[in-house]
């Protein structure tokens, strides 16, 4: 396949990336999550615990995972990816996506006059930043090795 397929197809797949994950966000159990060391009676290990708040009737707990050890860094990891923080971070890369698509459709507006050159600039800045989005999802199907960004960061160790 062409390279530009390659990456004209990238922002419709990482959309169906986000929806995807957007959809299992929505279909676990919603609500503040967060996690209590021992104590609620399951032989004192770590509980995540997620409440959810019912209009007029105030937070109810939902779900209490204590059938297994949790580590103190693994309930907090979980608490914090709650189904909030996925939507609002799935809100923040639709917006990223939806930028680099207004600043593809610019570049085409603007082909060959005075501001071209910015709104290239812009796209592929934009491109670049698609890229990193799609490296958390470089393990699902279509994801393209051609759309690797050009450079790598290192990972925190």
């Amino acid at each position: 396949r062409p390279a530009g397929d390659v990456v004209t197809n990238l922002a419709s797949w990482l959309l169906e990336q986000i929806a995807a994950d957007e959809q299992v966000a929505r279909e676990a159990t919603e609500g503040r999550w967060h996690w209590v060391m021992g104590g609620l009676g399951k032989n004192d290990r770590n509980t995540l615990v997620a409440d959810a708040y019912v209009p007029g009737d105030g937070w109810h707990t939902v779900l209490r995972a204590a059938e297994m050890p949790l580590s103190a860094v693994d309930a907090e990891h979980i608490a914090r990816w709650d189904p909030a923080r996925v939507l609002a971070e799935c809100a923040a890369k639709r917006n990223v996506v939806a930028e680099y698509e207004k600043a593809l459709a610019q570049r085409r507006e603007l082909a060959g006059g005075p501001h071209s050159t910015e709104a290239a600039a812009r796209l592929l800045t934009l491109l670049g930043v698609l890229r990193v989005l799609a490296l958390p999802y470089a393990d699902r199907a279509g994801y393209e090795e051609a759309t690797k960004p050009v450079t790598r960061t290192r990972e925190p160790q």
